[in-house]
């Protein structure tokens, strides 16, 4: 046995043979001879963490439970942190989709509106003609719309005014309401027969009025108008009193 064998007394008073590979030779009484000795489970796991502890760096021993806890603050921390950008993006997104829905809403109700501004109703003076027993002041209004007008009602006065002023007869509303279909017209008299008989030189006659009615879309809607005649003319515009709404917003001249 080329080995080297150190010898100690066993507890039966026989050398054990220790090698130099670690094997311990122990003398068995009842067999007698001697036999590989093998320490009892719980010795080795006590011997192997011993040895374990013993063969670890003592750098790593030293620092392992502060490197732990600094890792797990570590890797605790990146997770708030992923957590707070996920928000953070997740926040943005969920406003760039609430803001395309406003946009998208605003735009449907830009369409609607724009098409209830193409199919309304349209109604204005189109005419003021002489017309027996009305004395130069019969008023055709039609309604250029692509829809009806529905409740259509007439108020108006005529009356002289001296030039450069303006009038002050109350409008009268003419009893009844009606329709007027797209592209259609409807005509009566302003003020009395005999108005007319007044001088000239230095008197105007002026014709006044307003025009309510619906579309049929449920919007109300109105058109006044001013118009005067002078000697030997026409009637013509006047400087003030032509306005017209359009679906809420007033339009003046």
């Amino acid at each position: 046995m080329d080995q080297k064998i150190d010898q100690q007394e066993s507890p039966e008073n026989r050398s054990n043979f220790y090698c130099e590979d670690g094997t311990v030779f122990i003398y068995s009484k009842e067999r007698r001879l001697y036999e590989p000795y093998e320490k009892p489970k719980e010795d080795q796991d006590k011997t192997s963490a011993a040895e374990h502890n013993k063969s670890r760096n003592p750098f790593v021993k030293h620092w392992s439970k502060g490197m732990r806890f600094w890792i797990t603050t570590s890797v605790s921390l990146l997770g708030v942190i992923v957590v707070g950008i996920y928000t953070f993006y997740a926040r943005r997104q969920w406003c760039a989709t609430q803001q395309a829905a406003i946009q998208a809403r605003r735009s449907v109700n830009a369409a609607i509106e724009a098409m209830k501004l193409d199919e309304r109703a349209w109604v204005a003076v189109t005419q003021i003609e002489p017309v027996k027993d009305c004395q130069w002041r019969a008023i055709t209004f039609r309604n250029s719309g692509k829809s009806a007008a529905l409740s259509f009602q007439v108020s108006g006065a005529a009356e002289p005014v001296l030039k450069g002023s303006r009038p002050t007869k109350p409008e009268q509303t003419l009893p009844g309401k009606g329709v007027i279909a797209p592209d259609s017209v409807f005509s009566d008299c302003i003020g009395d027969k005999q108005i007319d008989n007044f001088d000239w030189s230095n008197t105007d006659l002026v014709v006044h009025g307003r025009i309510s009615y619906f579309d049929t879309f449920g919007t109300d809607h109105w058109t006044t108008f001013c118009y005067l005649r002078s000697e030997n003319s026409g009637f013509s515009p006047c400087d003030f009193g032509n306005d017209m709404d359009k679906n809420g917003v007033r339009i003046s001249e």
